[in-house]
C-alpha cells in the first residue's frame, strides 16, 4: 500500500490546479492523488506560510515538501529555498508549481530525510504524522545537523502537541508555540 509518505505512489497521476491568495500574492499549484492534501491547500500549511519567520538572506530547507506550498511562498522572503520529498510524484508536482509561479530561488530533491543535504538557516516542515513517530522524531532530531548556528526548525501539527514539545526541548534551547487555525506552529531554536 502506497502513502504520501512513500517513494513510489500507485495511484493514477490525474492533475488538478488551486489557486489562492497566500501573504498577499497569488499562487496557483498543481496538485494530485497520492500527495498530501491533493484537494486544496490545507490549512495547516497555511497557517505555517502566514506565521513562519524568515530573513532575506536566509537558505530555507522545506522537508516534506508536498507539492511545494510552504517552500514556494517562502521563496518570497528568503535568498535560497530548497524542498525535499521522498515522495517521487511530490517532486515532480514541485518541479512543476516551481515552474507555475515562475520562482527562480527555488530547487527540490527526491529523497529521504536530510541525506546528502547541507546546512540551512530555517528548515520548515509540515511533517508526515500518519507516517508514525519514528519518522517526525528523526524529522526533528535530525534538524540541528542541518541547521547554521542560530538557526531554527519552523513546523505545524494539529495534535500531539505535547509529544512534539518534548522532543524538541531535548534538541533546542527554545520552544515557542503559536496557534492559527487549529494548528499548533512551532519554533524551536
Amino acid at each position: 500500500m502506497s502513502h504520501y509518505y512513500s517513494e513510489e505512489v500507485l495511484t493514477p497521476l490525474k492533475l488538478r490546479r488551486v489557486s489562492g491568495m497566500i501573504l498577499g500574492k497569488m499562487y496557483q499549484f498543481d496538485i494530485a492523488p497520492g500527495v498530501f492534501s491533493s484537494q486544496k491547500v490545507d490549512k495547516g500549511s497555511l497557517a505555517l506560510c502566514e506565521l513562519m519567520q524568515l530573513d532575506k538572506g536566509h537558505k530555507v530547507l522545506d522537508i516534506g515538501c508536498g507539492y511545494g506550498v510552504i517552500g514556494i511562498v517562502a521563496s518570497s522572503f528568503v535568498s535560497e529555498v530548497h524542498m525535499r520529498d521522498i515522495n517521487k510524484r511530490a517532486v515532480y508536482l514541485t518541479k512543476r508549481n516551481i515552474k507555475l509561479n515562475n520562482i527562480k530561488n527555488a530547487s527540490v530533491s527526491q529523497g529521504n530525510l536530510y541525506d546528502e543535504l547541507d546546512r540551512f538557516n530555517s528548515i520548515l516542515t509540515n511533517p508526515p504524522i500518519s507516517s508514525g513517530m519514528d519518522t517526525v522524531g528523526l524529522m526533528i532530531d535530525e534538524a540541528p545537523k542541518h541547521l547554521y548556528e542560530g538557526g531554527n526548525l519552523q513546523l505545524v501539527i494539529r495534535k500531539g502537541v505535547n509529544i512534539i514539545k518534548e522532543r524538541l526541548e531535548k534538541s533546542f534551547e527554545k520552544v515557542n508555540i503559536k496557534k492559527k487555525y487549529g494548528y499548533y506552529i512551532i519554533f524551536a531554536s
